[in-house]
């Protein structure tokens, strides 16, 4: 390390220490003072008791959850008070304000004064954003607020304890690279099995996709390791904190990839102080939906093709999945409602009895003009209930001479054999009748005596949730306001226009990256696959480039995957350098043995997290088991797993994604195995970029030239 770098940073007995141990020791005696009050108020709702009946009982309830929200908040001040510290002066004002920035804001509960100031606020957007120009400015609710940044200065408190200060800007003097300095120091602390925020270090670049306009749809294309997760968790946390009067966080949503992934996402946002958001697949959302409709079947997984003689029934299957996942089939779905719509009102008139006639052309105004801003199925059931209201009212002049109540038997008569000249709603019939029929599963399902549902694969719910919010409309309710897409270079645009169905507002932060879309059945190739779906004065694109996640020898290594394609975008390391990658021929016969022995070296390196990466699933058991067998605790992972424990896991590359580890090692990285194709080029790149320190290759034959420099 630069030795102009090295003095930046304080040791334990500095003035600049000291001067910031106490005022961490004012702020903990203020928060502590503040937790014995929330901890010492009564409780208002026994917790013995049922659920809250009267007004009362409900208001009670209120109080005591907003009492355990604050002493939550507090318990977190508590131990990692703030991280940062900015000083900056108005324009105007005749010296700098200085400002303790945090994940929670607080202020003295008695003079009001702000002890700490939350990341969220406009004036702490300048803590990122500012770089030694000589002025800054911010947004806040008042208008644009200038003046002049006269320091910066990252802080780390772990557990009410003072562990580091660094200046990483004074207005006048040279900081060149200290910045990077104190990333480097928070990127090399150990990690664990879940993801955590980035409050302290998050870069320019990242600060501006997070605060970017509330009613947009951003797209973020970022290279492995670039924290587009972690920047579209943070943007969800400044939304909520930008706009608590429009945004409800039980109607927002964050789709990801896999279960799993979802579980190792679970508690970025209750750090950063925010609740009750929806974590969830598009796969369970859409069964949810659909549930009493159909039943699923065994999903197809996403596994190379087989040689086993099975290929053209594989290439059939693939072949079917992209076609299902294309926005033409969801215009076929169209299509097959339009016709029905304008065949739907029979084209003859109605008449209950003899001389009493409601014409065609009334009834078809009724439909297509009255009821036009209706689903199908509704518009259909509304005209008919106010063909029946008509001859109600018809009738009404008929009653007292009609004996024996002969007029109202042969209206209801005809009423029924009228309706029956309607088309039939069916959502399973209507879809079938939009596409060929061995596209659907015809298998049906159920126990014996029991209402059976027709079975549908995992490809056919996103056209079946199209069709059935044509056929019935989305309740209000069922809306969200704003939804999180996270790895979606693998989101179908089927997929893509469902949901723009069910965020009606068009708020979207939409983050993937193409170099990593190895379902290409059901994926994009370019984002303007779904920039285009949305008004331009909406769409916005960002750019992550740098990976802050592997060592410069590892992204080297994975951007050779890469080479072959230059269409691909590639990761720039950021400096941080670490030990060669291993790349090492083993026989075929020892490759279990051999990637034991590697996982034990890494082991012995001090990697706390490890992965044996797989090309399939039916390679994951193999390698478990030899795991086990010499000792070592192991955790196989496939499809039906919903939690990443950490430790040493074995599983393919396509689970990888999104996750990270302290080392990996990528099994079979041999020619046969991966050949030269693009798909696999994106395989070997998730494979090498989710290792953060260390990464070692193993091959027996001949390496696949993907990998070769």
């Amino acid at each position: 390390m630069d030795a102009s770098i090295k003095s930046r940073r304080t040791d334990t007995a500095s003035p600049l220490v000291e001067e910031e141990n106490a005022r961490l020791q004012k702020i903990l005696r203020e928060v502590d003072i503040m937790v014995e009050k929330w901890a010492t108020l009564p409780k208002e709702f026994s917790e013995d008791r049922n659920e809250p009946q009267t007004a009362d009982e409900v208001a009670s309830l209120a109080v005591d959850r907003i009492r355990e929200r604050q002493l939550e908040d507090l318990r977190v001040v508590a131990r990692e008070p703030y991280f940062g510290r900015l000083d900056f002066q108005e324009d105007g004002s005749l010296r700098p304000e200085v400002f303790y920035i945090g994940k929670r804001g607080l202020k003295a509960p008695e003079t009001g004064e702000q002890l700490i100031m939350d990341w969220r606020a406009p004036a702490a957007s300048l803590f990122y954003s500012a770089s030694g120009q000589s002025k800054n400015s911010y947004n806040a609710p008042q208008g644009i607020i200038e003046g002049t940044v006269h320091r910066k200065r990252n802080i780390v408190v772990r557990e009410r304890v003072l562990e580091r200060v660094v200046d990483s800007y004074v207005l006048g003097e040279d900081f060149l690279g200290v910045q990077d300095e104190f990333l480097l120091y928070r990127l090399q602390e150990g990690r664990d099995h879940r993801l955590r925020d980035i409050v302290s270090t998050i870069q320019s670049e990242q600060d501006a996709i997070i605060r970017a306009p509330r009613q947009s749809a951003i797209v973020i294309q970022g290279v492995a390791g670039s924290g587009k997760t972690t920047v579209a968790l943070h943007r969800l946390a400044y939304l909520i904190y930008q706009h608590p009067e429009q945004l409800d966080t039980r109607r927002m949503v964050i789709f990801a990839p896999s279960e799993m992934f979802v579980d190792y996402i679970s508690e970025v946002l209750p750090e950063l102080g925010v609740g009750g958001i929806q974590q969830t697949t598009f796969a369970a959302f859409a069964w949810t939906q659909l549930s009493g409709v159909v039943r699923r079947t065994d999903d197809v997984k996403h596994l190379p093709k087989p040689l086993d003689g099975h290929e053209a029934e594989w290439d059939g299957k693939m072949d079917v999945v992209f076609a299902k996942s294309r926005a033409s089939f969801l215009r076929q779905i169209d299509a097959v409602v339009q016709e029905i719509e304008q065949r739907a009102v029979p084209q003859i008139d109605f008449e209950p009895w003899a001389g009493t006639i409601l014409s065609y052309n009334e009834v078809h105004t009724w439909f297509t003009v009255d009821y036009a801003r209706y689903p199908l199925a509704h518009r259909i059931e509304r005209t008919l209930g106010r063909i029946k209201r008509w001859v109600d009212i018809q009738y009404r002049a008929k009653r007292d001479d009609d004996v024996g109540k002969a007029v109202r038997k042969q209206a209801q008569s005809r009423l029924r054999s009228y309706s029956k000249l309607w088309p039939q709603i069916s959502l399973m019939e209507l879809y079938q009748s939009a596409q060929p029929m061995a596209w659907v599963s015809q298998r049906r399902d159920g126990k014996p005596g029991s209402k059976s549902l027709p079975t549908v694969a995992t490809e056919d719910l996103a056209p079946l949730l199209y069709l059935q919010a044509l056929l019935y409309g989305i309740r209000p309710d069922a809306t969200f306001q704003h939804v999180v897409l996270d790895e979606a270079q693998d989101v179908s645009p089927a997929q893509m226009q469902v949901l723009r169905l069910y965020c009606p507002s068009d708020s979207f932060t939409i983050l993937g990256d193409l170099a990593q879309s190895i379902h290409t059945q059901s994926g994009i190739e370019q984002w303007s696959e779904f920039l285009d779906l949305f008004p331009v004065e909406k769409a916005m694109q960002f750019s992550l480039a740098v990976s802050y996640r592997s060592t410069m020898e590892i992204i080297e290594v994975a951007n050779r995957s890469l080479k072959a394609y230059p269409d691909l975008p590639q990761a720039t390391p950021v400096y941080r350098s670490g030990e060669p990658v291993m790349e090492r021929h083993v026989e075929e016969t020892d490759r279990l043995s051999e990637a034991v022995r590697e996982v034990m070296r890494l082991h012995s390196c001090g990697c706390r997290t490890l992965a044996v990466l797989c090309q399939s699933e039916w390679d994951v058991r193999s390698y478990a088991d030899a795991m086990q067998q010499a000792g070592l605790v192991t955790h196989a992972i496939t499809a039906e797993h919903h939690a990443y424990e950490g430790g040493i896991s074995v599983l393919p590359v396509s689970m990888a994604k999104g996750l990270e580890f302290d080392g990996v090692v990528l099994v079979d990285a041999d020619a046969t195995r991966y050949p030269l194709t693009k798909r696999n080029a994106k395989l070997l790149y998730v494979a090498c970029t989710r290792a953060l320190h260390h990464l070692a290759v193993l091959y027996s034959g001949e390496e696949t030239s993907l990998l070769r420099p």
